[in-house]
């Protein structure tokens, strides 16, 4: 009898560690064939060299011995950061507005979040050129105000790639932002009242503590889409706000050298997996999965 019962057990683990494996093939080949094939292709390509096709480290002695790459990368975090920050102070309060609303209120406040996820970040980018433009409307609100006698050169300038991709980023910061103050435990917050903290108080050493899982998770979000931004770089930023991606770019499809394009993309995929395992290591697995 207690044969029979093993080898039911096991039959019926076999059966479900077979629907597993049909339920998941679909999505395994569709990872392995349109990205993990083409990442280890880059691999490859970054380290051969582009004249010959054999083994090197050319690409990369490159990217360190030609200031340029180290320029761009210094911009590239530069600007992220900043994006990152200005994102932060931005959402947060949105985050704790929508957290703390009613459902209806909190629905209406969400559409309005996602509502540019239905728009597309092309068409936005080129949305900002025109209201940043001499002649725009942005320029005509600082005239009317007073502010200035002459049109500000807003486009092409580090001003509008900071403003551009705030704006597109915005929306990954609120999400997880939203669930952590969701999650806060607010009876913590009215025994602090009781004890008598003021509302500043209570925010600097209660709220924003038991939120600091979300913080991370919207600073990390946000930091890796901002430096993998390709468009907004383009249309909005100055010439000294070249981006990797726009080296990638210009590497692989104007010069033909798909060599030092793949160790450009090898290095920017290190300094994320890097920054990966940084946070992995600080907050933990659960808050990378944090929506």
């Amino acid at each position: 009898m207690t044969e029979a019962v093993v080898k039911s057990t096991r039959s019926a683990s076999r059966g479900k560690a077979l629907r597993v494996v049909l339920l998941l093939a679909p999505s395994l080949a569709f990872l392995c064939l349109f990205f993990a094939v083409p990442v280890s292709k880059m691999l490859v390509l970054a380290f051969q060299d582009h004249a010959t096709g054999q083994l090197t480290l050319q690409n990369f002695v490159t990217l360190v011995e030609q200031p340029l790459y180290g320029k761009v990368l210094i911009n590239t975090v530069v600007v992220s950061f900043i994006v990152v920050a200005v994102s932060l102070v931005l959402s947060y309060p949105l985050a704790y507005v929508l957290a703390r609303a009613s459902r209806g209120v909190a629905a209406i406040l969400m559409l309005f979040v996602l509502f540019p996820f239905w728009v597309s970040a092309l068409v936005r980018t080129f949305a900002w050129t025109v209201i940043l433009q001499r002649e725009g409307p942005f320029n005509q609100l600082l005239a009317t105000l007073g502010l200035t006698d002459t049109p500000l050169a807003l486009v092409q300038s580090r001003f509008a790639l900071v403003l551009g991709l705030t704006q597109i980023l915005m929306p990954f910061a609120v999400l997880p932002l939203a669930n952590a103050i969701r999650g806060i435990d607010w009876n913590l917050v009215r025994a602090a009242e009781s004890l008598g903290a003021g509302r500043i108080l209570i925010f600097f050493r209660v709220i924003l503590p038991l939120s600091s899982n979300g913080i991370a998770a919207a600073c990390f979000i946000v930091f890796i889409l901002s430096m993998g931004a390709f468009i907004m770089p383009v249309l909005l930023g100055g010439r000294g706000d070249t981006f990797l991606a726009q080296l990638i770019e210009m590497q692989a499809n104007a010069l033909l050298n798909w060599n030092l394009a793949s160790a450009l993309s090898v290095t920017l995929l290190v300094i994320i997996l890097g920054l990966m395992a940084l946070f992995r290591a600080l907050f933990g697995s659960a808050a990378m999965v944090r929506p």
